[in-house]
């Protein structure tokens, strides 16, 4: 195909529209929102706000606080734009939950956005943000193109899931110009079953993987354990995500309790630590469960962090239990700080975790599924050349999904809409 010169993106107007800000547009999406404005184009960002006043302060405020308590919502949304590398800020109500009476309001705040930024582009993520923008879009000269991050409907998936969101997304998928998906089962089911004027694949959203490439230098993960305060000589299982029923961090923590205590039965005595990176809904529980089994020397919860790379770097190895993924960042930024990764055989998961490579994908009934995740935490423990091998081996494995590679990749869809 003929390359298409960035020229063609000077001028044009993109928006983009998720359900949050923070904890998606902000992780996912800013390298190319600033691309896209580094070539002169207009790049507006709607989504709820879900920043807490900590982030305002130190993201958007560098910590001044006589500017922080002068703000007013408008000085405030234009330092989130800032931020982002954006043009402009708006926060739409989107609500996770279809049901939610704020998706009303979305609705109409979105209609509006759309009418008046007359956009040559409009990219959607996320399933409601991207369920109210293409219908808010309908009547527009926008091209849309809706990125799914991992369809809720799968092989394996319960009934409820199917019948919440298929019929959505079959609708919607008429009023897409371009369906972007991120793993190769999704990219099979959209072609069978959503009409979309065009299906595509990308190897994910990308991730930077020289920000948790290993630096060369001797004594590195000593240094770092110092540092975050990380016992030295430990053998350390990290975990990144959202404390959310879908990411099944239960597993894992019982998986560590089980593993614990069979190493000090054969008597050894290194200590096995377990780092929780995120915050969630069920963090109580999650903490609760570390009290009842007795954990609190061996578990710990970082809360969010920002400094999620020196984490990885200071690791042995990653654990991520989660039953549902499209392609998990969380995963390739493990793989890329040459972490070995013991998780499910999961959609996503599978294009990912080379089994018996890069680590071990597991399948276990559920009630087993504790045991089989400990049982290769032992592995790891007592095979420290794995650590070695199989991690070098993942930091090769995921170059593919480094952002420059699908960077390029999307904004090569963006031109041919513009063409």
């Amino acid at each position: 195909m003929k390359k298409i010169d960035d020229g063609i993106l000077k001028g044009k107007k993109f928006l983009f529209v998720a359900t949050v800000a923070k904890t998606h547009i902000c992780e996912f999406h800013l390298p190319y929102i600033r691309y896209l404005k580094s070539k002169g184009a207009v790049v507006d960002v709607a989504a709820r706000y879900d920043f807490d006043k900590q982030d305002e302060k130190e993201l958007f405020f560098n910590k001044k606080e006589d500017e922080y308590a002068a703000f007013n919502e408008e000085k405030l949304y234009k330092r989130v734009a800032e931020y982002m590398g954006a043009s402009s800020y708006t926060n739409v109500s989107i609500a996770r939950n279809p049901y939610s009476p704020d998706n009303i309001k979305a609705f109409k705040k979105l209609r509006e956005v759309i009418s008046e930024g007359n956009y040559d582009i409009i990219h959607c993520h996320t399933p409601m943000g991207a369920l109210l923008t293409r219908l808010a879009a309908i009547g527009s000269n926008s091209k849309v193109i809706y990125t799914a991050h991992g369809l809720h409907f799968y092989k394996g998936a319960p009934l409820k899931n199917w019948l919440a969101y298929f019929p959505a997304e079959f609708l919607t998928a008429f009023f897409t110009d371009v369906l972007i998906t991120i793993n190769k089962e999704d990219y099979k089911t959209a072609k069978r079953v959503l009409f979309a004027k065009k299906v595509l694949y990308a190897r994910g959203v990308g991730i930077d993987t020289e920000k948790f490439a290993p630096d060369a230098g001797p004594g590195i993960k000593e240094a770092l354990r110092k540092r975050l305060g990380i016992p030295v000589n430990a053998f350390v299982c990290v975990s990144v995500g959202e404390f959310i029923d879908r990411k099944n961090f239960e597993t894992a923590i019982k998986a560590v309790d089980i593993a614990k205590n069979d190493v000090a039965d054969k008597g050894k005595s290194r200590k096995i630590c377990y780092y929780l990176i995120g915050d969630g809904a069920n963090r109580k529980e999650l903490e609760a469960l570390v009290d009842s089994l007795d954990l609190k020397r061996n578990v710990k919860f970082t809360g969010y962090r920002r400094d999620v790379a020196l984490w990885l770097l200071a690791s042995d190895v990653f654990l991520f239990p989660s039953i549902q993924e499209g392609l998990p960042v969380a995963v390739m930024e493990a793989m890329s700080a040459e972490l070995p990764v013991i998780c499910r055989d999961i959609r996503g998961c599978n294009e990912l975790i080379i089994n018996g490579s890069g680590g071990f994908r597991l399948k276990a009934d559920e009630m087993l599924m504790p045991v089989a995740f400990a049982e290769k935490i032992e592995h790891f423990y007592d095979n420290p050349e794995d650590i070695s091998e199989m991690g070098a081996f993942n930091q090769k494995w995921v170059q593919k999904y480094d952002i420059k590679q699908v960077l390029k990749k999307v904004i090569s869809i963006y031109k041919s809409l513009l063409k």
